[in-house]
């Protein structure tokens, strides 16, 4: 068997009757040549890239950024990811009533991978609301290009970025909140940004072929 994580690992050796040939091999990521995060004196812009489904909490982070934006904390919000009926259909009724939040949140759908970078090279905070994954592709592509991340307070999310107070429940708005407000410093966006690029060269497509090839030779 070939696990992403440590943690899909210990989930699922603890389900298997019978001991398994087993190995870790966490997939690769195109990498970026060089650190494309700036700290800039612009609008303090949070990006979440995710489709909408329940266990990404896509409309708490909503919520939770337009109770800031309303206590008057200058930030913006941009959501990129196939959209649903049901948590983008809240998002309508709340934009639709108040047009300075139009200014504010974007909600711009499914976006092709061509032109995703200028989102990550525009953000200044990558916020990532999932429950329940294996290893996120969409986290690990934020790393690569020096995104500060914030993520959920649950494995594996919270095993791929270090640092203080970047966690948060996902069904806590209010922790959602206070966690982007203990990560508006510019000293710490740039101590994260460049733990989390350096971090993401770990994922390398050569490292994965490679021990891919090596464990089936060995195993098959």
């Amino acid at each position: 068997v070939v696990f992403l994580t440590e943690y899909a690992k210990q989930i699922i050796s603890n389900k298997l009757s019978n001991k398994v040939k087993s190995i870790i091999i966490p997939h690769g990521i195109l990498q970026e040549p060089y650190n494309n995060y700036r700290v800039k004196n612009e609008q303090f812009n949070i990006l979440y890239i995710s489709d909408f489904l329940p266990y990404k909490n896509n409309l708490n982070v909503f919520l939770a950024v337009n109770e800031l934006i309303d206590e008057g904390v200058d930030i913006t919000l941009t959501l990129i990811g196939k959209k649903d009926k049901v948590q983008y259909g809240r998002m309508k009724e709340v934009l639709k009533k108040n047009k300075y939040l139009r200014n504010k949140i974007k909600v711009l759908g499914k976006i092709s991978s061509n032109n995703i970078s200028k989102y990550y090279k525009n953000a200044k905070l990558f916020l990532f609301a999932s429950s329940c994954e294996n290893l996120p592709f969409i986290m690990l592509e934020a790393m690569s290009f020096g995104l500060p991340i914030i993520t959920t307070n649950k494995s594996p999310m919270k095993d791929l970025v270090k640092s203080s107070d970047i966690y948060f429940d996902c069904q806590d708005i209010s922790d959602i909140k206070k966690t982007i407000l203990l990560n508006m410093k510019d000293d710490k966006l740039l101590n994260m940004s460049k733990s989390n690029f350096l971090e993401s060269k770990n994922y390398l497509w050569k490292n994965n072929i490679s021990k891919s090839l090596s464990f089936f030779k060995t195993n098959i």
